[in-house]
């Protein structure tokens, strides 16, 4: 799943990596609406890139909201219903039917970010992790869009979905779901490309877990990035470790050792596949946990046991 990421780079900034990933955009649509993000969530404005026709090479930027509301739609979703489009699985997206395969022939688009987040459950705590390029180039994220005029409005809203694929193995102990990550130019190029206005096997091969190959880096950031509309530049930024002292006290305490997940991806694989985050705001900044059934453990001795209980001791009275 991707619920949140980051964007926080100025117009121009971003138009200086675009020609470094080899993308030429001719112009943005609607710059005035688009707002540097280093916590973007759903419903926030995002900068995606799609052509300005289907059938013309002339690509731009448009700053869409995101979670897809389908054209028909004559008033705004909940936002419980938005956040069940913020996302389309990949597997659903490559069905010949649904919601997905109305517009995944036409209205292909990328999503532009530094990085994405996700939170790994350690018992009751939450934990946001940031995922970027190793090299840190903007990420291209594969999605969808559509457009939809309310009634009685008299603009058009632009909207959009992240497709999703499953994580590859060095993501899996965050979460069983990532971006589909589209890296060299050709790969962008054809998805991007809607002049035919069909769907087809090509396209559906670029719907795959990221290639290890060109590399990502994963860590722990402020947990503060957890409540939605809150802004900063540290929550691009690896947590620092605490210091050897309270770690050596924590790890007395605990008897265990002090939580560290990979920085870098090729690591340590240090648990399962995790909920994404609780989207609404908590006190503390952190993702709401779900409850948990208790683990119940066995005695000692089983009821099935060959093995009788010690006998009690009685004391008699004097």
């Amino acid at each position: 799943m991707c619920g949140r990421f980051a964007l926080s780079l100025k117009p121009e900034e971003i138009s200086s990596r675009l020609t470094d990933i080899q993308l030429h955009v001719d112009s943005w649509l609607n710059v005035d609406e688009y707002r540097p993000n280093y916590n973007l969530a759903p419903q926030n404005r995002a900068a995606v890139v799609r052509r300005m026709d289907p059938k013309e090479n002339r690509l731009v930027i448009d700053c869409m909201k995101w979670g897809l509301v389908p054209h028909w739609s004559e008033s705004p979703p909940t936002h419980g219903s938005l956040l069940n489009t913020i996302n389309a699985r990949d597997d659903k997206v490559v069905e010949p039917r649904g919601l997905w395969n109305t517009i995944k022939g036409k209205k292909r688009c990328i999503i532009l970010c530094e990085g994405f987040f996700e939170w790994l459950t350690k018992g009751k705590d939450k934990i946001p992790h940031f995922t970027k390029r190793t090299g840190g180039q903007l990420m291209c994220l594969a999605g969808l869009w559509e457009s939809v005029t309310y009634k009685g409005a008299t603009e058009e809203l632009h909207t959009f979905t992240i497709i999703t694929t499953s994580s590859n193995k060095y993501l899996s102990f965050l979460h069983d779901r990532m971006p589909v990550i589209l890296t060299d130019p050709e790969s962008i190029e054809t998805w991007l490309d809607t002049s035919s206005g069909e769907w087809s096997g090509n396209l559906a091969k670029l719907l795959k877990p990221f290639d290890l190959s060109d590399g990502l880096v994963c860590y722990p950031v402020p947990k503060e990035v957890g409540k939605v509309g809150n802004q900063s530049a540290d929550f691009l930024k690896s947590k620092p470790a605490p210091s050897s002292s309270s770690a050596n006290s924590e790890h007395a305490k605990k008897k265990g050792p002090v939580g560290s997940d990979p920085a870098r991806l090729g690591g340590t694989k240090t648990g399962g596949p995790h909920d994404s985050p609780n989207m609404k705001d908590e006190p503390t900044g952190a993702p709401t946990p779900k409850p948990q059934k208790a683990h119940i453990k066995r005695s000692a001795v089983s009821v099935d046991s060959d093995t009788s209980p010690p006998e009690k001791k009685v004391r008699k009275a004097a």
